[in-house]
């Protein structure tokens, strides 16, 4: 007997951005701990790997023509060009997670988020901002993985980021990261509950 695929359950789509330095990574890390039944999507990139990342884990890491035949072949939700590099989020690697029920978390830019709008597809968006533009810049100061060159790109880019926060069904100002982590959490849950 044949499953009916339109009573089968899949997992939800969340989409998480803002600015380098504004805390995303930390807070990420602190739902999966929290709530068991998310899961995070692992973006391909072509930028080349830094010291103590890892393939599989923090990126697929792959050349530029790797990236363009996939991009031909649709196999990307999304894609952006970031400071000259390429990201993606591989539409094959979420929806296996997806339908294993599990919810999807994806850290991506405003583009990518924007692409997603464009293409309706059901997701719930959110936006981390820091507390202000001058904690911003001290928190990427602390990171100390940025030359000082990409550090000025980079805060240019965040400003123009900001400006897209409009896109996004919540913002949250990670003042705070214990609150921010219980904001976030509960905005989730209402979401994945929401069946």
């Amino acid at each position: 007997m044949e499953s009916n695929k339109s009573t089968k359950k899949f997992g939800k789509l969340i989409i998480i951005s803002g600015p380098s330095g504004a805390g995303k990574t930390t807070l990420i890390r602190s739902l999966m701990d929290r709530i068991p039944t998310l899961a995070f999507s692992i973006s391909a990139t072509t930028r080349p790997m830094r010291k103590g990342e890892m393939e599989g884990v923090d990126y697929f890491f792959i050349s530029t023509r790797k990236f363009n035949e996939l991009i031909k072949n649709n196999a990307f939700i999304e894609w952006a060009k970031v400071h000259g590099n390429l990201y993606g989020t591989l539409k094959e690697n979420v929806e296996k997670l997806r339908e294993e029920r599990k919810n999807v978390i994806l850290d991506i830019d405003e583009q990518g988020a924007s692409q997603v709008r464009k293409k309706k597809i059901p997701a719930l968006l959110i936006y981390i901002l820091p507390p202000s533009f001058k904690e911003l810049e001290k928190r990427l100061k602390a990171r100390n993985t940025e030359l000082k060159k990409d550090m000025s790109t980079r805060l240019e880019y965040a400003k123009e980021q900001i400006l897209l926060k409009g896109l996004y069904d919540h913002v949250i100002i990670n003042d705070d990261m214990k609150r921010a982590v219980i904001k976030l959490r509960a905005i989730i849950y209402k979401f994945i509950k929401n069946r």
